[in-house]
């Protein structure tokens, strides 16, 4: 790794776009949104470790640097959605062969911090499961910001944030559910009101 590439992680990861095909008040970027994740795990995980008995397997250290790098391989493929990432299996497949390859591509460039990409391989089950719950509601703050600021139609945007939101806590550890039921409801509630 040299400094010119390092200098282009950098800049690109600032300004890749996340949510590129939608009008937002506030564009956020890689380099943003993963700063939140990273912090937002941090300080919900502070908040709930004492309480919830299956935060004990969470590796918070490990969390917070994952989420750092959790989506850096937009750098190449830009941004994603969810909606089109899941549309059917084919289409699941097709997209996580272009993502292997952009992983492929950073790891050749960056070496060993690109694994944590790729956080599933990294995480034992339980930190990976909250590190999804914490990108997720990441995504919930997003849509609240929005729709408090007069962004009404991101609703029909997202509709299918409630049921994600079920599945993760239905296949969650008990700190995701804590999570679902602390932090990500109350917002869905507010939003479906």
């Amino acid at each position: 790794m040299n400094v010119k590439d390092l200098s282009t992680l950098f800049r690109r990861s600032s300004s890749v776009q996340r949510y590129s095909n939608l009008c937002l008040s506030k564009p956020e970027n890689i380099a943003e949104h993963s700063h939140s994740v990273a912090m937002m795990a941090s300080l919900i995980y502070s908040n709930l470790k004492d309480e919830v008995a299956d935060a004990s397997f969470v590796d918070i250290d490990k969390v917070v640097h994952c989420s750092i790098f959790h989506d850096i391989d937009e750098t190449e493929t830009g941004d994603i959605l969810t909606t089109t990432k899941y549309f059917n299996p084919q289409v699941r497949k097709v997209i996580e062969e272009v993502e292997d390859a952009a992983r492929d591509k950073l790891k050749g460039i960056y070496g060993d911090p690109m694994d944590l990409i790729d956080y599933k391989s990294v995480l034992n089950r339980e930190s990976g499961k909250y590190l999804k719950s914490i990108d997720f509601l990441s995504v919930v703050f997003k849509v609240q910001w929005e729709y408090d600021r007069g962004h009404l139609d991101i609703l029909d945007i997202c509709p299918n944030l409630w049921k994600l939101a079920d599945e993760m806590s239905a296949q969650g550890t008990e700190l995701v559910k804590r999570v679902m039921k602390d932090f990500a409801y109350p917002i869905l509630d507010k939003l479906r009101s």
